[in-house]
């Protein structure tokens, strides 16, 4: 799936000295909050992640999140994960020491961080080339990033067969140096299935978190009553429709027309149980949907503009569930809202069951 947003951000290098650099392109498809700051190779750590057999969509990137979470070798830490087909990458960088060099620089905390390797060119497979002050290893596949590994010297033969048998690699012989530029619009940008700020994340969270209780409880009290209300009326129309015996062989016609009306209200879209059916998809992504509306077979909700990164993710789940297809998210810069509006496809609603029982007295 194209990306669609259509974002440009000038970057900057944060160098091993906890120098800041400009990088010299502006970066393309990202929504960022602040500055965009690449942090250098040497100052990150990757590990690959692989969700146990049969452990599928948002299940695995639920499995991803708690392996990123108890994972990370620093104590204040910084996370991205990202994602193609069913395996995870997950970086980690001192998120502490990230925010010292900033504020040492100049630079407010409200930045936005991703590993260098984001900003640089995919290799065709396993590659050497100079990082800082010293030399990253990497093994590439389909613009995807298998294995990273930095170290100070140039891998010997023998560290280099290490380092592919721990990629699980084919044994190849070193490959020479290479070169990998800077661009604007790398692939593997494109495969980032967590938010690029979990920083800010939070602390919108924290921000917006009393307001989002309020209307969730509000939500959920209308709901209960429209339903019960809803349940009054339907009743009122199953009694109107039981015809005396003296009756029943003239009314076959009047009754077949309300039994029909019957059945399309009670398999109406129910806002309630579509709302239970995309919070079961948002959750493993850690976001919190607001302004949910239902509108006949359509249904809306608002995430916050962070959920953009991982947008191409979010419409794939939503259109593989049963419930939910044509998926449009659009972004609405005045409010800072990622917004989804999609068709339900097999709608949440009363169901057939609850309009058998309804209907059995009648027969």
């Amino acid at each position: 799936m194209t990306n669609f947003l259509p974002f440009q951000s000038p970057a900057l290098l944060l160098t091993p000295a906890g120098e800041v650099k400009p990088l010299g392109i502006r970066v393309r498809g990202l929504s960022v909050t602040g500055t965009l700051i690449a942090v250098a190779g040497q100052k990150c750590v990757f590990s690959m992640f692989r969700p146990p057999n049969g452990i599928k969509g948002g299940a695995a990137l639920a499995a991803a999140r708690v392996f990123a979470q108890h994972g990370s070798p620093f104590r204040q830490t910084g996370v991205l994960i990202c994602r193609q087909e069913d395996r995870f990458g997950v970086w980690w960088w001192d998120r502490g020491w990230c925010e010292q060099a900033l504020k040492a620089g100049g630079i407010s905390n409200a930045a936005t961080f991703l590993p260098e390797p984001f900003f640089k060119q995919t290799g065709p497979g396993p590659r050497v080339m100079r990082s800082g002050e010293g030399f990253e290893a990497q093994v590439w596949d389909k613009d995807f990033l298998l294995a990273h590994q930095w170290t100070r010297a140039v891998p010997s033969d023998d560290d280099w067969a290490d380092f592919l048998r721990l990629a699980d690699h084919e044994r190849t012989d070193r490959p020479t140096l290479s070169a990998s530029p800077y661009i604007a619009a790398s692939p593997y940008m494109g495969t980032i299935v967590s938010s690029p700020n979990p920083e800010a994340l939070g602390r919108l969270a924290a921000a917006v978190l009393v307001g989002l209780i309020l209307a969730t409880t509000a939500f959920f009290l209308g709901e209960a009553l429209r339903l019960n209300f809803d349940a009054r009326r339907l009743e009122a129309k199953i009694a109107a429709l039981k015809p005396s015996n003296a009756a029943r062989g003239n009314d076959l016609k009047s009754q077949a027309i309300a039994l029909d009306q019957l059945r399309r209200e009670l398999e109406r879209p129910d806002a309630l149980l579509a709302l239970q059916a995309a919070q079961t998809i948002i959750k493993p992504f850690g976001y919190r949907l607001s302004q949910f509306a239902v509108n006949q077979d359509t249904v809306s909700f608002e995430l916050p503009r962070e959920a953009s990164a991982g947008v191409d993710l979010l419409v794939d789940e939503f259109e593989a569930s049963p419930y939910f297809s044509k998926v449009e998210p659009v972004i609405d810069r005045t409010r800072d809202k990622l917004i989804l509006t999609m068709s339900i496809a097999a709608s949440p609603s009363l169901g057939a069951a609850k309009v058998a029982d309804k209907l059995a007295p009648l027969g």
